[in-house]
């Protein structure tokens, strides 16, 4: 079984993952490497591709999903003032 990018692997999961969702063929010396180049940042318990932004970083690492205002946003829909 050939190794797949980790970057690759994340992209193709939406951008973020927990460790258990990159499956065998991400492995630990790919993670490794992947967070030593920088390319790769892990925040609590999930990995994500280095430039996604922070608010997709922490609702993935709570396992929670866009809702209302934040896939608004997400989506490009125009949001009333706060």
């Amino acid at each position: 079984m050939a190794a797949v990018d980790v970057v690759d692997a994340l992209r193709a999961l939406g951008g973020a993952a927990r460790r258990r969702d990159l499956g065998p063929r991400i492995t630990a010396r790919a993670l490794a490497v992947g967070l030593a180049s920088g390319r790769v940042v892990r925040i609590g318990r999930a990995y994500f591709i280095s430039e996604s932004p922070r608010d997709e970083c922490l609702a993935a690492d709570l396992t929670a999903v866009r809702s209302h205002r934040t896939a608004a946003a997400h989506h490009g829909f125009a949001l009333p003032p706060a």
